[in-house]
């Protein structure tokens, strides 16, 4: 997993977006680098009440891929209700932000024909 605090807790969903991005590149190369994929991407989010959500997205084939990671957060990041308004503003202000993969897999042991580093 990774994730980062703020200096200051934030509204702005370009930069809670743009660190999702930066989290999801950061995890697929750790998962890359140490051999692993998987299955289930995690996003939490910690308000500045302390408050943490999170959810969960489970794909249909492990990964590594970046791209796949970041659209599975999105795709959390879009169930917390209400996250964001129509002006791009978040409803809360946001003081960490982090993703996660889980459900991991040795890349050596998966059958060769999953496209892991490519979209699963």
């Amino acid at each position: 997993s990774r994730e980062t605090t703020y200096q200051e807790d934030t509204r702005d969903w370009q930069v809670v977006a743009a660190s999702v991005v930066q989290l999801c590149r950061k995890l697929a190369d750790d998962l890359q680098r140490a051999g692993y994929a998987g299955r289930t991407i995690g996003l939490k989010l910690r308000f500045s009440d302390f408050q943490t959500l999170t959810r969960d997205r489970t794909l249909a084939q492990p990964t590594a891929d970046a791209l796949t990671i970041r659209k599975a957060a999105f795709e959390c990041l879009a169930r917390v209700n209400g996250a964001v308004s129509s002006e791009g503003r978040l409803s809360r202000r946001v003081r960490l932000v982090g993703v996660r993969v889980g459900e991991l897999s040795p890349l050596q042991a998966l059958t060769p024909e999953l496209d892991l580093l490519g979209g699963g």
